[in-house]
């Protein structure tokens, strides 16, 4: 019984720190920084709410922002207008992230489950800039990736997630992330938060905003299966109309994305591009197929990532 007692405390605090750190890379770990705050909860919120409600208002919030603080497409964010004090959206998004700390993840309909993550990466990626998670150059890959495992929300029954837990863990079914060194985020067999994984949508890296100028825009996705995919489907294609060939030099031009997450686009070159032609639009697709059709012996090069903010 006290071998059994001392298994248990040692996954317990396990647990616990899972919760409250995050890993950069390798040894590197940082602190989880929580930003729906339990003193902002208890002096704004004066009613409970279910979880559909609470999930249902923080897309309405989401809508809200991109209305006024956002360009037509979603591509550019003005991050300094959006903390000012005149700016009641905000405080409304405030109000709402704290309420998420009611949230039951594990009552998330599976049907909504990928919209409401994906919406709500993007809310707490929008947060946590606000908020100044991200210091230092936002174009050092070393500050991002700290930012993605530092800036965190919490839910009910203390689950806290971050933004790489919320991409790596849940989005992409517990995979590892894209910096060196890492392991995938639910590596403990006693952590319940691994039941919240969905199977890998590769279309999902297509919906997410990191903050990043070379980010896709910021949409609001719905809760709806099938009008998700219809989203899904129409901000894959515009991405990558992106994608362009050069004849001269025989080249594919990618974005390092399809290299970074090459697990979840296919194993090889040819297999990604093969998934590119798939989801592309067809006027895109035919140009590709073209291109390799005259230039079988054809190199991928990967387009460089721009990391500065997308203010």
């Amino acid at each position: 019984m006290h071998l059994l007692a001392l298994v248990i405390m040692a996954a317990l605090i396990q647990l616990s720190e899972a919760n409250s750190r995050g890993q950069v890379l390798g040894w590197w770990w940082t602190n989880k920084q929580v930003l729906n705050t339990p003193q902002l909860s208890a002096t704004t919120v004066t009613t409970a709410s279910s979880s559909s409600e609470i999930v249902r208002d923080l897309k309405r919030t989401m809508l809200q922002l991109k209305g006024e603080f956002m360009s037509e497409n979603g591509d550019k964010v003005d991050y300094n207008k959006m903390k000012s004090a005149t700016s009641s959206s905000y405080q409304d998004f405030l109000k709402i992230a704290s309420r998420l700390r009611d949230v039951d993840l594990f009552s998330i309909p599976s049907s909504q489950a990928q919209g409401f993550y994906i919406n709500l990466y993007n809310c707490l990626c929008l947060h946590g800039l606000v908020e100044g998670c991200l210091s230092g150059s936002p174009s050092s890959s070393l500050n991002r990736v700290k930012f993605y495992a530092k800036a965190s929300y919490e839910f009910q029954n203390g689950i806290v997630l971050s933004l790489n837990e919320i991409e790596n863990g849940i989005l992409r079914g517990n995979k590892i992330n894209a910096a060196p060194f890492t392991r995938v985020p639910f590596y403990d067999e006693c952590d319940s938060r691994v039941r919240l994984s969905l199977p890998c949508d590769a279309r999902i890296h297509f919906a997410l905003n990191c903050g990043a100028k070379s980010c896709p825009p910021i949409a609001v996705y719905s809760e709806d299966q099938a009008e998700r995919d219809r989203q899904l489907d129409i901000a894959t294609q515009a991405f990558l109309e992106g994608v362009f060939v050069n004849p001269e030099r025989k080249t594919l031009h990618l974005s390092l994305l399809f290299k970074w997450y090459s697990s979840d686009f296919g194993s090889t070159a040819q297999e990604v591009t093969n998934w590119i032609i798939e989801h592309a639009s067809p006027s895109k697709a035919q140009e590709i197929r073209a291109f390799i059709a005259t230039n079988a012996d054809y190199k991928v090069v990967w387009e460089a990532y721009d990391f500065a903010l997308n203010d």
